[in-house]
């Protein structure tokens, strides 16, 4: 499952653009609206829309890196900003995954999460670069009811890990998952609250996925909530 896609709204558009332009050095898009942009993360496309009514965006997604870039990577980040500090330290190993991830947020309030996964087909490189993110390959959606919101996501045809809880589920595969959440707790290595924000996702080969207040809606063709 691969994101094309990933369009979420920000209150603060001028600073996003600096940032993710800027900042992070990313290629934007040729056209560029007075009320939105589009940068990329590699494969995947990422668009902010601007709205006032929106104050914070707690959204959570996950970029990923060659494994072999994980320590170049981290240097080049904390030039730039300050990574999420836990018990001292501004990383975090998943050996269930096979994952090396550290965290950082954008000027909006979403939490960006840096992942070096087990991919022994990287080369080594001294240096990092933008041009080292692979894609976005997680993106964490909060809803009101998970395992409803789970259901209308396998009959839409995508592939679910496992079953679905009542506070958590993951949907998709090695490639790309949708991480379900109820609202309630913090994100992971930091204290910020899990709290629903607008998402658009767009799935190569199957289509849009939408979460406008609290509520999924599925776009292939004509099937919605």
């Amino acid at each position: 499952m691969n994101f094309q896609n990933l369009v979420l709204k920000t209150h603060k558009l001028e600073q996003m653009h600096d940032f993710y332009r800027h900042t992070l050095q990313l290629p934007e898009a040729a056209s560029y609206a007075s009320d939105r942009f589009t940068v990329y993360f590699g494969a995947t496309a990422l668009t902010f829309v601007q709205s006032e009514q929106l104050a914070v965006s707690h959204c959570h997604y996950t970029v990923r890196i060659p494994e072999k870039s994980s320590l170049q990577a981290k240097e080049w980040i904390r030039l730039r900003m300050f990574l999420h500090n836990k018990g001292g330290y501004d990383d975090i190993f998943f050996p269930g995954h096979k994952k090396k991830s550290l965290y950082f947020r954008d000027p909006g309030g979403n939490v960006v999460e840096l992942t070096a996964a087990n991919d022994t087909g990287s080369r080594f490189k001294p240096k990092f670069s933008p041009a080292d993110f692979l894609k976005i390959g997680e993106v964490t959606a909060v809803c009101d009811n998970v395992v409803r919101s789970a259901n209308k996501l396998t009959a839409f045809g995508l592939p679910i890990l496992g079953r679905a809880y009542k506070h958590f589920a993951a949907i998709g595969d090695h490639n790309g998952l949708i991480i379900l959440k109820e609202p309630g707790g913090s994100c992971k290595f930091s204290n910020l609250p899990i709290q629903w924000s607008p998402i658009n996702l767009t799935i190569k080969n199957v289509g849009t996925v939408q979460f406008r207040s609290k509520r999924l809606t599925l776009d292939k063709n004509s099937y919605s909530d």
